[in-house]
């Protein structure tokens, strides 16, 4: 395993939800330990929990709401499926907010609130080349589609909305 590419993905795509936090105006916000299903948390203006998994991608989002990047054109974005699993089930049973941030190319940021879906992902499982594993995996992902995302653009140091589900 590869801990010092896991480390410096993790230390960099927290600096982004930091910077990012500016917009969203969560209290509280902080890591989790390592290993820990997910990132991140925080906490509302009205003291609700928001559990937090975040992804940098080398992606970007075209116009007619798809994301490109090398080989890949889709209107999706992968997340885990023990992931969506284990933040709706503290959804249920904790109330916990579950979002899925997604750090794009040139300043996007696509962020799910998977407590409100309006299409069931599409379960799919795919053998992917894993860095952080240096090797390859049987992966089980399910893949959101933008339109239920919201999707910001960030110019200027500020986030401008340009998607809403």
């Amino acid at each position: 395993m590869n801990q010092i590419y896991a480390r410096e993905s993790e230390d960099k795509v927290y600096e982004l939800l930091e910077h990012f936090n500016s917009f969203l105006g969560l209290n509280n916000l902080g890591r989790y330990a390592e290993k820990h299903t997910t990132d991140a948390s925080g906490t509302t203006a009205d003291g609700k929990i928001v559990n937090i998994e975040l992804k940098q991608r080398n992606l970007t989002v075209l116009k007619d709401l798809t994301i490109s990047g090398t080989n890949y054109t889709a209107d999706t974005v992968y997340i885990e499926s023990h992931k969506v699993a284990d933040m709706l089930l503290d959804y249920v049973c904790y109330d916990m907010i579950p979002l899925y941030i997604n750090f794009l190319n040139d300043g996007y940021v696509v962020v799910y609130n998977l407590s409100t879906l309006k299409h069931r992902p599409a379960k799919v499982a795919k053998r992917i080349y894993s860095k952080l594993y240096q090797g390859f995996e049987l992966a089980k992902r399910e893949e959101l589609i933008l339109e239920d995302a919201y999707i910001y653009k960030r110019e200027n140091n500020e986030y401008k909305l340009i998607h809403r589900p």
